[in-house]
Parts: C-alpha cells; structure tokens; sequence
C-alpha cells in the first residue's frame, strides 16, 4: 500500500502561524511597555477596550492552531 505524502504546505502554514503568534506576542510585550500611551488614545478614538481586541486576535489564531494541529495529526493516522 502506497503511503501519502503529508502535505508539505499545511505544515509550512502551521510554522508562520506559530512563528507569527511568537511575533505577535513580543511586539504585544513592546507595545505594553512603550507605546501605552499611544494605544491608550487609540482605544479611546475607536472606543473599544484594548484587551478585547488582544483576545479575540488571539483567541482567532489559537483556534486555527488548534484546527490545524488536530487536522494533521487525524492526517498522519489515517495515513500511517
């Protein structure tokens, strides 16, 4: 039985969302310690809560993860 390739294209798209999860997160920590300020008058331009915005955007990311994670691995049981 021949064994199908995993998709080599799935997983460089779970590596940038990983990688940008890491990027979003230290420029987050930047954003808190320097830029609160600007942010702060922002939030207050737009009217919605900074933190919010921060969880939806990471929740969003979380769950495509998690989506993708599960994908691949019932991929690699199915194939093996």
């Amino acid at each position: 039985m021949k064994k199908i390739k995993y998709s080599s294209i799935l997983n460089k798209f779970e590596i940038f969302l990983w990688l940008l999860l890491i990027i979003q997160c230290a420029f987050t920590f930047i954003w808190a310690l320097f830029i609160d300020d600007i942010t702060y008058f922002l939030v207050q331009l737009i009217g919605i809560d900074k933190s919010y915005i921060l969880l939806f955007y990471y929740g969003l990311i979380a769950t495509v993860l998690i989506l993708i994670t599960i994908t691949s691995e019932v991929k690699n049981k199915l194939v093996t």
